[in-house]
């Protein structure tokens, strides 16, 4: 629930900066399953009276998606390196 709260605030936010309406259409499905016929993976609907509306609202969107996976690998990168196994004198290891 937290996470819709966000994305919904986010959402927002791009409304009122591009002036577009953006609305979450479609079902969810887990990775590797595919939608039945007649129904779609989710996907944003854009809508506005311009075309510049709408393409301040997708670089927006993109923006904020290349922000978010960059934190998300950078996060990956410090977790995973704090992580290493030190193999003492004695042949045993110990992970850390």
């Amino acid at each position: 629930m937290l996470l819709y709260v966000i994305i919904q605030e986010a959402l927002n936010q791009i409304c009122e900066y591009s002036e577009a309406g953006i609305t979450v259409r479609g079902t969810y499905y887990p990775p590797n399953k595919e939608p039945k016929e007649g129904e779609r993976k989710l996907y944003l609907g854009i809508e506005a009276t311009n075309e510049l509306a709408i393409q301040k609202a997708k670089t927006e969107i993109i923006r904020l998606i290349k922000e978010e996976l960059q934190r998300l690998v950078r996060t990956t990168v410090i977790s995973t390196a704090s992580t290493c196994s030190i193999i003492d004198c004695n042949g045993s290891s110990n992970i850390y």
